[in-house]
């Protein structure tokens, strides 16, 4: 009993206080389903659907495939189906991954105290947004002396959603929050150039304010793979 008092401790440190082990249900399997498009309606393949519980991510795994306990791809036509294995536990995810051109979704739940009706996740239609690059230049043409403070306010690429016994929970969900960027060009840098990824048909919000005169803001939206912004002050 002392060794495993002492072997539960020591990974209970590596686990964050999450315990020993996952507390996988014994002969439960669970069904993941749905459907996936872009934002005109054309159904996206190969997408990569997983399952998982205790988010991959943290660092309290040793490799990515640790508490992973399903995965497929989606068919030509969008549609998905992913059998799993079911765990009891607070931080349960199903993740969806189209590539580079793609956002990305999370389904987010605690299944602590629930499991879903007649064992599915229907998360019905899923919708990834084809993703836009942002190549952005700014270049003083103006001469020595002349500044400009500027930004670029846009949302990223993902998507997770929280739902509390099956019912969404907007509180805790986080879908393509705002994201700015910025910075201050002088003598001493003049020029810059960086990119961004953006959602397609998104707004993209340019702020600067030259020599600290009133701020000016212009907008444009994306709806192409690469985008140039090139501005000169």
């Amino acid at each position: 009993m002392k060794k495993k008092a002492i072997l539960c401790s020591v990974i209970f440190i590596f686990f964050n206080f999450f315990g020993c082990s996952p507390s996988f249900e014994d002969n439960i399997r669970i069904l993941v389903k749905g459907v996936i498009q872009d934002q005109e309606n054309n159904p996206i393949s190969n997408a990569e659907i997983k399952v998982y519980t205790r988010d991959a991510s943290g660092f309290f795994t040793f490799s990515d495939s640790e508490y992973l306990l399903g995965q497929n791809t989606s068919q030509s036509n969008g549609v998905f189906a992913v059998t799993s294995m079911f765990d009891k536990d607070a931080d349960f995810s199903i993740q969806i991954n189209a590539g580079v051109n793609y956002t990305k979704y999370v389904y987010q739940t605690s299944t602590e105290n629930y499991t879903p009706s007649d064992l599915v996740f229907n998360l019905e239609t899923i919708v990834l947004k084809q993703l836009g690059n942002v190549n952005f230049n700014i270049t003083r043409t103006s001469g020595e002396g002349n500044t400009i403070q500027f930004s670029f306010k846009y949302v990223n690429d993902l998507c997770v959603e929280f739902f509390d016994e099956g019912v969404i929970d907007t509180n805790q969900s986080f879908c393509f929050e705002e994201l700015t960027i910025g910075t201050t060009l002088g003598d001493n840098r003049p020029d810059f150039e960086n990119n961004f990824i953006i959602p397609f048909g998104t707004i993209v919000e340019f702020t600067y304010s030259i020599n600290e005169q009133p701020e000016v803001i212009e907008t444009f939206i994306i709806n192409q793979e690469n985008y140039e912004f090139l501005f000169n002050y």
